[in-house]
């Protein structure tokens, strides 16, 4: 099942609306609570045309932000070397007195 853009946002800008509706919430409600107007929340239910830190912003006001992680989880190691290499590397050198 090959989606467009469109048809992805606009799917994903439904299922903002039924999970507010599930909660109770307003869109004047979400809109202040995620930080953004109320215009670009209407804007996002009715089209799905915001930027993508609107709907960070909806997705954490909406206690989604796991959900939405979960998008791009990270691959799976395919040999030794990957597994080095993703190690991780020390952020700090302490001297040793």
């Amino acid at each position: 099942m090959f989606l467009t853009a469109n048809e992805i946002l606009t799917e994903m800008a439904r299922r903002v609306q039924d999970v507010r509706i599930q909660a109770g919430l307003r869109q004047k409600d979400l809109a202040e609570k995620a930080g953004v107007s109320l215009g670009t929340l209407r804007r996002f239910e009715r089209t799905g045309d915001v930027g993508m830190e609107t709907i960070v912003k909806v997705a954490i006001a909406l206690d989604k932000e796991r959900e939405f992680l979960a998008l791009f989880p990270p691959s799976d190691p395919r040999s030794l070397d990957e597994v080095l290499r993703s190690a991780p590397k020390p952020v700090r050198v302490r001297v040793k007195l």
